[in-house]
């Protein structure tokens, strides 16, 4: 029983960390060439990063998002002080508008906050981003456990690895050899892909079901003829990402 109880407390926790991560994104991604990483602590600790792509990879670290529900504000780094946000999921929770934790984030990370009526417009890897989110939101609290994994993995103290399930995709496995070849940086093209797991109960091993490329496709294992031009099905629906969502779901709870 307690096992399964923190199962629970992780889902919430990841899918907080991630609705955060795809509002900031959804602001700011395009202007200031954010980027995501999953990143490790020395003694295990799961967590995800913000970088502002500058210089080598992976860029000026904005802030770390930890899965014990701290975030630790890394802008600026001078100070002996690290500010942090002790409990980021109470706060969001507890929030009277969410949008309200998500411009105290913004004012922290030296971001401008959103003023206008309208958002900017959804660009390929924003939607990746709001997806992966919108199937964390509709997971939690389920039997199932669903997390995403950064093809790319930053580990403190050395190890940081390309995910081996990358190669389970021919057409991803090539495309990065290719990269590669011509000089370019290995850990910046894994990073830009994120694979989906689902365990069936919280103890059970963990399935790859789908691999999100940031430049708007969606892959799925062992059936290259299933790929998804995300965007362009997401222009035909209106620009409305609820049914993409829905199908992504069903497709999960009845493969």
């Amino acid at each position: 029983m307690k096992k399964s109880g923190k199962s629970k407390r992780i889902q919430v926790v990841r899918t907080v960390a991630w609705r955060l991560i795809s509002e900031l994104m959804r602001r700011h991604l395009d202007k200031f060439g954010l980027r995501v990483l999953e990143m490790n602590g020395p003694g295990g600790e799961e967590g995800l990063g913000i970088f502002q792509e500058s210089g080598a990879f992976p860029g000026s670290p904005l802030c770390r998002i930890m899965l014990s529900g701290e975030m630790t504000i890394l802008v600026g780094g001078k100070s002996k002080v690290v500010p942090k946000i002790e409990n980021y999921v109470d706060e969001y929770l507890d929030a009277p508008d969410p949008s309200l934790m998500v411009g105290n984030i913004e004012s922290k990370l030296n971001l401008p906050g959103f003023k206008g009526k309208f958002l900017p417009s959804t660009s390929p890897p924003v939607l990746m981003f709001r997806l992966i989110s919108g199937l964390l939101e509709r997971f939690m609290m389920s039997r199932e456990d669903l997390s995403p994994s950064c093809g790319w993995v930053e580990r403190a103290g050395g190890g940081s690895h390309a995910c081996e399930e990358l190669m389970l995709f021919p057409d991803i496995s090539a495309a990065l050899g290719k990269e590669i070849a011509a000089g370019g940086n290995k850990a910046a093209a894994a990073s830009k892909y994120w694979l989906l797991f689902l365990r069936e109960t919280a103890d059970g091993p963990r399935k790859l079901e789908m691999l999100f490329d940031l430049d708007g496709g969606i892959h799925f294992p062992g059936r290259p003829e299933s790929f998804r031009n995300a965007l362009k099905t997401y222009e035909v629906k209106g620009r409305n990402i609820l049914p993409m969502i829905n199908e992504l779901e069903d497709y999960l709870r009845n493969r």
